[in-house]
């Protein structure tokens, strides 16, 4: 997320989809991956919403604002229209060697969210100042919150990039549910301002409750009643999968350990045996995350523990 950016038509679509899920009754955060200074391209430019009336339709209240606030990502974190609860976290996304420590300021800073959104300007993907990745995404999980991200969709057939995409977040994850809004909004052309084309942007939501659920349906709903707008909704459940053989051991000193034989190189230690299968969990997201981010193969479950009665000699 850029300076020049702020202000522009995604702006209002997210600001508006953060506000709808919120409602009343959750704690937003946001984390805006964001870029200092110019890019010299052309993104952002897109303000024909201020004089289309018919945005005001979907969110008053952020319209007369957004129209309004300086294009400046410190400026959209005004107090004067988001709720007090509202966290924020704009420190730039650094380079790979120090991304951990950035990426556990980021946890610290939108602890107590029921809401997470990433606001990267290319989506998930590699580790960069442009990309989230899964495993950030993976690592922001906690009860009760869902996590969401935009995407802008590349020239294959949408349909199928929306499943894999999908596809790809569960087998990095046990995430419960999935909902991706995809959105296409006709701006005026780069080389004929008088000629519109579609553009599309999607924004995805993991582990999602029945209330949000809801929430992101009735969205879409408003959005299709809008000039030149388009919304599709595509959801999927956590289907009943295999789960990774999991080995506990009891320590001499009463902690507990765990590793699972179908991931080389994953173990944990836990003081007890619930936080050694907590971390285990954990773990076997994150590792899985890593391995779907380098290209590498995912193992398939294939071990499995029983107890085996030997007779006495």
């Amino acid at each position: 997320m850029r300076d020049q950016y702020a202000g522009d038509v995604s702006d209002l679509l997210k600001f508006a989809l953060l506000r709808a899920l919120a409602g009343c009754d959750r704690n937003l955060g946001i984390a805006w991956y964001y870029v200092a200074g110019e890019d010299n391209a052309r993104d952002g430019r897109h303000l024909e919403w201020r004089d289309q009336p018919h945005w005001e339709n979907l969110d008053p209240g952020l319209f007369k604002w957004l129209r309004e606030v300086p294009r400046s990502v410190s400026a959209l974190e005004s107090t004067e229209f988001w709720s007090t609860t509202v966290k924020f976290h704009r420190t730039p996304a650094p380079a790979t060697e120090q991304r951990k420590t950035w990426a556990r300021e980021k946890r610290l800073k939108l602890d107590g969210a029921d809401i997470v959104f990433l606001d990267p300007d290319n989506g998930i993907g590699t580790a960069s100042e442009k990309h989230a990745t899964i495993t950030e995404l993976v690592a922001l999980r906690s009860p009760g919150r869902s996590i969401g991200f935009i995407t802008f969709p590349k020239r294959k057939k949408h349909s199928v990039q929306v499943v894999e995409l999908h596809e790809c977040l569960f087998r990095a994850a046990s995430f419960l549910r999935i909902v991706t809004i995809r959105t296409s909004v006709s701006v005026p052309s780069k080389s004929n301002p008088q000629r519109v084309v579609p553009r599309a942007r999607w924004f995805t939501f993991v582990d999602v409750d029945d209330a949000l659920q809801s929430r992101l349906r009735s969205f879409a709903t408003t959005l299709e009643r809008l000039h030149h707008v388009r919304a599709y909704v595509y959801e999927s459940e956590s289907s009943a999968v295999n789960g990774y053989g999991v080995i506990y051991e009891r320590g001499m000193d009463g902690g507990w350990g765990a590793y699972a034989p179908d991931l080389p190189g994953l173990g944990v230690v836990g003081n007890t045996y619930e936080e050694a299968e907590q971390l285990i969990r954990e773990g076997i997201s994150i590792h899985i995350a890593g391995l779907i981010e380098e290209g590498f193969p995912v193992p398939e479950p294939s071990s499995f523990a029983e107890l085996v009665s030997v007779p006495n000699v």
